[in-house]
């Protein structure tokens, strides 16, 4: 059931996505959209939300933005926690297993050395850049920047299959076997509101605070499929009736310093819904400001695939203007590395990414310089990216503002000691090398 319901997720339920997106049946594009889900239904939407906006294009950008709101509504789900979490970049990409089938890192250091005239030393990298591109991986969270977007996951402790039936047929999943959604809520979302035995909610929803949900109905659901009643109906509709939020500050948690990767990614989670209302709260300019860094970014990327560099430098040039980056922007390209090691040479090849803002723009415009000969600009520019990278790697009001950017080998592969000035590019010498 879980395997079918995925593969749902995948071309059903994207082949509903795409009629409903069609522009010659949907002209106006402003309407609500709500979609409700039992148990593997519930899956089935939530995983197909989540395919759908793993990578955006302009066309589905757009549908998403017009929309007044998109709403999911979750009954007894049969899903597990850390299926929600984001997937982008611990994957490998069709792109990168083509690389490394071609790589020669022998050839490739030929090159190198060829290119400098000379052998090289200890702690030199030589990097070689493939399939730069810009793409918007949002999370749940950040879709919610785009249109008026709302999870409501409505549970009951007394959902046995999904308590205890759910986690013995999930040995695979991501994390460890645990209590299903449906059954337990989703641990790493702050908030929960109860619903009464009338089926209203016992308290306010502030959904300035998040847009992510749990609702605990355990007093009128009292099994898995207890659900065709009055009252789970009388629920949904105050749920979906619920008017749109005005947004405020709100405070995140620290992050504990032994927090597991799927931890930090669900707390990271929680820093993008303070982001996220930093721009609703701008009202129409933060709208604007979304689609101008949009607008942009997909027409840099068109331009990466292209390798039209002086093209490209434009573009990124014209994002380095703007006041706002909207986090789910992500830059990542591929890269073949050389390291020397005492006597030995280390290399390896692997996809790299990092989110899109004012420190990573400083990093791809030292590529694409590179990519044209501007050496001495291209450094200047790697140096200012790396330079910026401590305030990525300190906390800002106890939260790590982007442990995603630690994963970056520009500052990380190295080693501590490792300095800017002795990155190495193919086609990019200096004058002073």
């Amino acid at each position: 059931m879980k395997n079918r319901s995925d593969d749902l997720a995948i071309t059903g339920f994207q082949s509903l996505i795409r009629l409903l997106a069609n522009p010659t049946i949907e002209s106006g594009g402003h309407y609500d959209l709500v979609l409700i889900g039992h148990s593997f239904g519930g899956r089935i939407i939530l995983k197909g939300v989540a395919h759908y906006i793993n990578q955006l294009t302009p066309e589905r950008h757009r549908f998403l933005s017009n929309l007044n709101q998109l709403q999911l509504v979750l009954l007894t789900t049969a899903m597990g926690k850390y299926a929600l979490l984001p997937r982008f970049g611990l994957i490998e990409t069709e792109s990168l297993l083509d690389y490394k089938h071609e790589w020669d890192s022998d050839a490739f250091l030929q090159k190198m050395e060829n290119q400098y005239g000379r052998k090289f030393t200890h702690k030199e990298l030589l990097i070689d850049v493939r399939h730069l591109h810009l793409q918007w991986h949002p999370s749940l969270v950040e879709l919610s920047g785009l249109t008026d977007f709302r999870i409501y996951n409505i549970f009951s402790t007394h959902d046995d299959a999904n308590r205890f039936l759910y986690p013995m047929g999930s040995l695979m999943e991501r994390g460890q076997p645990a209590c299903a959604i449906g059954a337990c809520g989703v641990p790493h979302w702050p908030n929960l509101v109860s619903a009464t035995s009338a089926g209203s909610l016992e308290s306010v929803i502030d959904l300035s605070q998040s847009n992510l949900w749990n609702i605990d109905a355990s007093r009128i659901i009292l099994s898995h499929t207890d659900i065709y009643k009055g009252r789970i109906s009388s629920l949904m509709w105050e749920l979906i009736s619920l008017p749109r939020p005005q947004f405020s500050e709100i405070k995140v948690l620290g992050i504990s310093g032994n927090s597991d990767i799927y931890e930090m990614m669900a707390q990271h989670d929680q820093y993008a819904m303070r982001k996220i209302n930093e721009f609703r709260q701008l009202g129409e300019a933060g709208l604007k400001s979304v689609n101008e860094l949009s607008a942009l970014a997909f027409g840099l990327d068109e331009e990466l695939r292209k390798e039209d560099w002086v093209a490209a430098e434009k573009g990124i040039r014209e994002i380095t203007k703007l006041k706002y980056f909207y986090p789910g922007w992500f830059l990542q390209f591929d890269a073949g590395l050389i390291e020397k090691v005492l006597i030995f040479n280390s290399s390896t090849v692997r996809a790299e990414w990092t989110p899109l803002n004012e420190v990573s723009i400083h990093l791809l415009l030292a590529h694409v310089l590179a990519k044209q000969g501007k050496c001495d600009e291209a450094g200047q520019e790697a140096r200012m990216g790396i330079a910026g990278v401590t305030d990525l790697q300190t906390f800002t009001e106890g939260y790590l503002t982007s442990w995603i950017s630690l994963r970056n080998f520009l500052w990380n592969f190295p080693g501590d000691d490792f300095q800017p000035d002795r990155i190495r590019m193919l086609n990019c010498q200096r004058a002073s090398e």
